[in-house]
């Protein structure tokens, strides 16, 4: 009878460490974070955002006032925009990448995607933050 109450006892604190360490939560503290209550993902400097649109890209409108980069402070980041097919497009990174101190805001007009063309206003944006860390 001991030998299974130690047998138990070790699979369950067993099983209780396994969650702990790899329960959704923990893993991706890393990736999303909150500075300010500001939610972000945590990139590389150099990180390249691939955006694909399922039904394509509003390609009239695509350039840096429909999709573009601003700091914490709102001023507008040197980026460039890459269209790859139809429906992908990359926004690529300042030539000497992105600086660790701000979070910066991707910035992409909802209007872009052909799948929600006209349904918002010219100005309603989608955002994602984000900053950078070195050892992602």
């Amino acid at each position: 009878m001991k030998k299974f109450l130690f047998t138990f006892t070790v699979i369950i604190l067993g099983l209780s460490i396994y969650t702990i360490t790899f329960s959704t939560d923990f893993v991706e503290k890393k990736a999303v974070e909150k500075v300010n209550n500001v939610t972000y993902r945590s990139v590389t400097p150099d990180y390249e955002w691939i955006i694909e649109f399922d039904k394509g890209i509003n390609e009239p409108i695509l350039n840096t006032e429909s999709l573009y980069v601003t700091d914490d402070k709102n001023n507008l980041v040197a980026v460039s925009i890459q269209r790859d097919s139809n429906k992908t497009v990359r926004v690529l990174p300042p030539e000497e990448g992105y600086n660790q101190e701000p979070v910066y805001t991707l910035n992409i007009n909802k209007n872009l995607d052909l799948e929600h063309l006209g349904k918002y206003n010219p100005q309603d944006t989608y955002k994602i933050n984000f900053k950078t860390e070195e050892d992602i």
